[in-house]
């Protein structure tokens, strides 16, 4: 057992997995919930038809709803588009999430498709399925074309105020005859096979971002608090490294089962968040010893971020920049 890639292992027959799955408490990437539906059926197999028609159509999920964008269901009961964004390399997509069913809300999360092109795909593939546009918070490559969904469909949009405001600050007419509803920290947005579905303010990133969270901590979609691709950036003036540090510390203490971010794919446990906190601490750690050595800003850059492309050496700038105001701010820098 790789700890760094299991957290736990043992045997048990593909109905029972797909129990546990059905239940909404196992992460099952396509390929092996395909093959374990296959099993189930017939544990004499040598071949795996459902895996053989994805492998040829990945765009299909493997059970007749795929469409134009790749869409997954990697738990139960939730789906998840990998919509074409206008966002930070080396991420090219972000998540967009139809969360929602026992007759509750259906809330369509963070639909932000790149282009007009992928804004009709999108459209086609969601068109009837949702009834509520919700944003995790305020960064484009989160709401984009999301204002011409909601004209289009005519469903509210709910987001936090801190969204709202930053929004409205950037473009004064996206919200225009539009319904919005301000939604805070702890709120039941909608339920998810049964449980309850929470809203959990997540600062750092974003200072209005929320994330959304069954009551039985079975998952968390996180928003932009790690990424599955690259390394979160802590812009100012919305982002604020210690209040990254403090959510990072609480949503590790929930100790969901699985963590969803907007880029990239779903993770088990809270590993992937304890590697992020041990890697800003210890980026942290780094740059308060080269300033004490009488480093530059740029001399800084230079060291911590060494081998980095250069189109990305602007926003490493940027994190170098909200750790020296983290520092400063604790009185910690001479």
């Amino acid at each position: 057992m790789d700890p760094r890639e299991h957290s736990g292992a043992q045997w048990a027959t593909p109905r029972d997995w797909l129990k546990r799955y059905a239940d909404g408490h196992l992460l099952l990437p396509p390929p092996t919930l395909l093959t374990l539906r296959d099993l189930a059926q017939n544990p004499q197999l040598t071949a795996l038809p459902s895996l053989t028609r994805f492998a040829n159509d990945p765009h299909n999920s493997g059970d007749g709803d795929g469409g134009g964008i790749i869409e997954i269901e990697v738990l139960a009961g939730m789906r998840q588009l990998i919509v074409r964004s206008n966002t930070i390399p080396p991420a090219a997509h972000t998540n967009c999430f139809l969360v929602g069913n026992d007759g509750a809300t259906r809330l369509l999360v963070d639909p932000s498709p790149a282009d007009n092109a992928e804004y009709a795909k999108l459209y086609a593939q969601v068109e009837g399925r949702f009834d509520v546009i919700f944003l995790t918070h305020h960064h484009p490559d989160h709401h984009g074309r999301a204002d011409r969904l909601v004209r289009q469909t005519g469903v509210p949009l709910w987001l936090s105020a801190d969204t709202l405001q930053r929004i409205t600050a950037e473009q004064p007419r996206f919200f225009d005859g539009l319904e919005t509803r301000e939604i805070a920290d702890g709120e039941n947005l909608t339920r998810w096979l049964g449980r309850e579905v929470q809203t959990l303010a997540v600062p750092g990133h974003d200072r209005g971002q929320l994330a959304l969270m069954p009551d039985d901590r079975a998952w968390c979609i996180v928003g932009d608090l790690i990424q599955g691709i690259g390394t979160v950036v802590i812009p100012p003036p919305e982002g604020n490294m210690t209040e990254y540090f403090t959510t990072l510390e609480n949503v590790i203490g929930l100790d969901p089962e699985v963590i969803i971010p907007s880029h990239g794919l779903a993770l088990g446990s809270t590993y992937y968040l304890k590697h992020a906190l041990s890697h800003r601490q210890a980026r942290e750690s780094q740059i308060l010893k080269l300033h004490q050595a009488g480093k530059s800003e740029d001399e800084v850059l230079a060291t911590v971020y060494v081998g980095t492309p250069a189109p990305l050496l602007p926003l490493a700038r940027i994190n170098v920049q909200s750790h020296l105001d983290k520092l400063r701010a604790e009185h910690r820098l001479d």
